[in-house]
């Protein structure tokens, strides 16, 4: 699975959030993060199966943009 992680701007130490894990809303959740203080973004292949933790950030935090 591919994720969009973001950082705010001025956000230090750089604690990064999903954005949102469907690909095909990529840059319109890029465009939400901007108008939302994001400024730096990432995309990184996530394979779901290997941490319970991580699929728990996923689901909390994982649609931001609505």
């Amino acid at each position: 699975m591919m994720v969009l992680w973001a950082v705010a701007d001025g956000d230090f130490p750089y604690n990064e959030v999903i954005i949102t894990e469907h690909e095909d809303k990529f840059e319109e959740a890029k465009q939400w993060a901007t108008d939302h203080g994001y400024g730096r973004f990432r995309i990184a292949e996530v394979d779901m199966g290997t941490s319970a933790d991580f699929i728990g950030t996923i689901k909390n935090k994982g649609e931001l943009h609505g």
